[in-house]
């Protein structure tokens, strides 16, 4: 069925206007990890800086100070958990905001083709980004695991000195766990974002192999993926 102008003239105004507000909400995101990972690092700096200065008083016992390292790097371990996970959702969800903005840009290179040569480059498809196919390499994320990895090294070194009071074995048991809290943290990640590409698979309206077809009081016809 045919639009008429002024139903047309409605609809492009509500997509431009869902258009800025995914803008929006895809920057929020970005400027909101910068602000996270800044933050879990300052406390980071902060946290260790006490520790080191606590190490230096002499009416605290080794014991004493390794009991409140293992509090203070649990501390850490528990809000560089959730800034960590916020890193994997934040992608998630930049990955949905830019397949979201890529329906509505198609839209309206359907009603017009020629004007893909006046965009600036991105998607007219809606299949996953990068930001879940494991072609992202996210620095954010990257600094915040590489960090409680360490930190989970730390606790189980500090833990394994209390009770052994052995530093060779603790340091060699913490060298041993920071590999493993690594690998079993990437795992985590590879899941969780196997998890988002399923769901973003199964939500392709537009795929790359479906062409441009003008709407000429027509809908764009879809083409079967051989």
């Amino acid at each position: 069925m045919a639009i008429n102008e002024e139903k047309k003239g409605k609809i492009v105004d509500f997509l431009l206007a869902e258009y800025s507000e995914l803008n929006a909400e895809m920057n929020r995101l970005r400027d909101e990890g910068m602000k996270r990972l800044n933050f879990f690092i300052t406390m980071t700096t902060s946290v260790l800086g006490g520790l080191a200065i606590l190490s230096g008083w002499k009416t605290i016992s080794d014991f004493q100070l390794q009991l409140i390292a293992i509090v203070a790097l649990l501390f850490l371990l528990i809000v560089g958990w959730g800034t960590f996970r916020f890193s994997i959702y934040r992608d998630i969800d930049i990955d949905f905001q830019i397949r979201s903005i890529a329906r509505i840009r198609r839209y309206f290179l359907i009603l017009d083709p020629n004007t893909q040569m006046f965009l600036a480059e991105g998607k007219s498809d809606d299949e996953p980004t990068r930001y879940i196919t494991g072609e992202n390499v996210s620095s954010f994320r990257t600094t915040t695991h590489t960090i409680i990895s360490f930190f989970f090294a730390a606790i189980i070194g500090l833990t394994v000195n209390i009770f052994l009071d052995n530093i060779i074995v603790s340091i060699a048991i913490g060298l041993i766990g920071f590999p493993l809290s690594f690998f079993v943290i990437d795992s985590y990640i590879k899941s969780m974002f196997k998890k988002a590409l399923n769901n973003a698979s199964k939500s392709i309206q537009f795929p790359k192999s479906q062409k441009l077809v003008s709407q000429t009081g027509k809908s764009s016809k879809k083409q079967n993926a051989s």
